[in-house]
């Protein structure tokens, strides 16, 4: 008779231990003041810390710039309930200024973008006696160069609801709701594309007349400027 031999015990096959994966950097902070009705004052008086996801997607060409339309009307400093009535109405941003860190973001070489400088318009502000306030990004887009001369375009979609409060010539942001996203292009190649996540800040205001503007508590060089809309 043939010997047998039982079979070797059972062995899992080899496992190696989970290595979670690197983190990527993407962290793009960004300083907006917001408009004058705090929604246009936004752009300063906010940081707005954006995180980016890093992707390689196809060139897409900037959008134009829309044209800022005024139209006059009155305004009043203090009402009800300590709410500044000049902040109270539409409003369109017709100038902004502010730095971004785009350290994260990376333009088609694989070539950080880093600090810039950006200018635009477009945001707008929908601002109610109660202080209950619409902030729209749709229309807004800024532009800044690299130190090396590539052109930079943030674009957005999307915007936040505000309850605002106004105290000593600064307004007060509590968030309500938010579905803002903004997507960088490096010489027209789209080299981030996220979702943002405001933080809320004191922003510093003055109306004048037909216009407010607002600049930040941690950005000394940024500033917005917002007039009456229809």
């Amino acid at each position: 008779m043939a010997n047998w031999n039982p079979p070797p015990p059972y062995q899992p096959p080899y496992q190696a231990p989970y290595q979670p994966p690197p983190r990527r950097r993407g962290i793009l902070p960004v300083v907006l003041v917001a408009g004058v009705t705090l929604v246009g004052v936004l752009i300063a008086a906010i940081i707005v810390v954006v995180v980016v996801r890093q992707r390689g997607e196809d060139t897409v060409a900037g959008p134009e710039t829309t044209a800022v339309a005024a139209s006059p009307s009155t305004s009043a400093a203090g009402g009800a309930g300590g709410f500044d009535e000049c902040l109270i109405g539409n409003w369109r941003q017709t100038k902004y200024s502010a730095g971004f860190d785009l350290s994260g973001t990376l333009d088609r070489a694989g070539k950080p973008v880093g600090q810039i400088k950006t200018t635009g318009d477009g945001r707008r502000w929908k601002i109610t006696s109660t202080g209950a306030a619409t902030e729209t990004f749709d229309d807004a887009e800024y532009k800044g160069s690299t130190t090396d001369g590539r052109l930079v375009t943030l674009t957005f979609t999307g915007g936040h609801e505000w309850k605002l409060k106004t105290s000593n010539g600064r307004i007060l942001f509590e968030l309500v709701s938010t579905n803002l996203e903004i997507s960088v292009l490096v010489d027209a190649y789209r080299a981030a594309s996220e979702k943002v996540n405001p933080q809320n800040n004191p922003m510093p205001y003055q109306c004048a007349g037909n216009s407010w503007t607002a600049t930040s508590l941690s950005d000394a060089t940024a500033s917005t400027t917002f007039e009456r809309s229809t």
